[in-house]
């Protein structure tokens, strides 16, 4: 449906074989973000991908795309899908802090995810 435009100019993504809505990021958000991106992609090294804000596929029905993912490989290895597994994810949180620790803890969990911080800007 994404590619087809179904949802031009909107940031969503799939849980649980649900189109979620998610809210316009804040400028205090993406500046949050991008500094975990910076400190993680510094701390990592290069055999990791420290992706921000894309897709992490698990399963058919969910393809959530978490503020920080730290993923094993480079971009390059990417280049034709998605990774299924990560070994940390960040949520920057300003307003969804109550779906970060319900809903996307659960789906994170479902994953095998050892590694699941929330970072609440509140």
């Amino acid at each position: 449906m994404g590619e087809q435009g179904w949802f031009e100019g909107q940031r969503v993504e799939l849980i649980d074989g649900e189109i979620i809505l998610l809210s316009p990021q804040s400028p205090q958000h993406c500046n949050a973000s991008e500094r975990v991106r910076r400190l993680r992609d510094k701390a990592f090294g290069e055999q990791y991908w420290v992706r921000r804000q894309a897709p992490i596929v698990h399963g058919e029905y969910s393809e959530p795309e978490p503020d920080v993912c730290v993923v094993r490989g480079s971009l390059n290895d990417f280049a034709e899908s998605h990774p299924a597994s990560s070994l940390l994810i960040v949520e920057v949180s300003l307003s969804s802090i109550k779906y970060d620790y319900s809903i996307k803890h659960s789906l994170y969990a479902s994953m095998g995810l050892q590694e699941y911080w929330i970072l609440d800007l509140v």
